[in-house]
């Protein structure tokens, strides 16, 4: 087959999905510009902040198992943010032996104070978009999570 000026090339689908990671990977490090500017104690922190207040207190360990870390990982996320005055321990309403962390009115604040700020910078990188275009990467990239669950096994974190 001869390619003329006016047309592309035929792309392997291996060539196709290494296409996709590498802008995966670019959207990913600029994600995690914004997340350093928006919450400077890192962007792991802003997640456990964000599952805190989704699913209320919580059982470091079972943070970790939200997150896909490990417990020490966790316990270490955890002893940042509660020195920072951002969580507290609490003993737990279901088994006062155990203990949970829960998300500080100044934890609540900084939370705020970041979403604020992505949406800050995320507003006007989308601004020429449509909302049509908006909810159809919005859609393919809940179908790519789905997906990609189904194939790995393996389900986002919680948040």
């Amino acid at each position: 087959m001869t390619i003329t000026p006016h047309m592309t090339p035929p792309v392997s689908p291996r060539d196709r999905v290494t296409q996709l990671l590498r802008s995966v990977r670019e959207v990913t490090v600029l994600w995690r510009d914004v997340s350093r500017v928006a919450f400077p104690a890192g962007s792991s922190g802003l997640g456990v902040l964000h599952l805190v207040e989704q699913q209320g207190p919580m059982r470091v360990s079972d943070l970790a198992t939200c997150r896909h870390v490990g417990v020490s990982t966790m316990s270490r996320n955890v002893a940042e943010l509660t020195a920072a005055g951002l969580l507290a321990w609490e003993l737990s309403a279901d088994d006062a032996r155990t203990h949970v962390v829960r998300l500080t009115p100044a934890g609540r604040a900084d939370l705020d104070r970041a979403r604020n700020e992505f949406l800050d910078r995320m507003l006007p990188a989308l601004q020429g978009w449509t909302e049509a275009e908006v909810a159809e990467l919005e859609r393919q990239l809940t179908r790519l999570t789905h997906d990609l669950t189904a194939a790995t096994g393996r389900a986002p974190e919680r948040t």
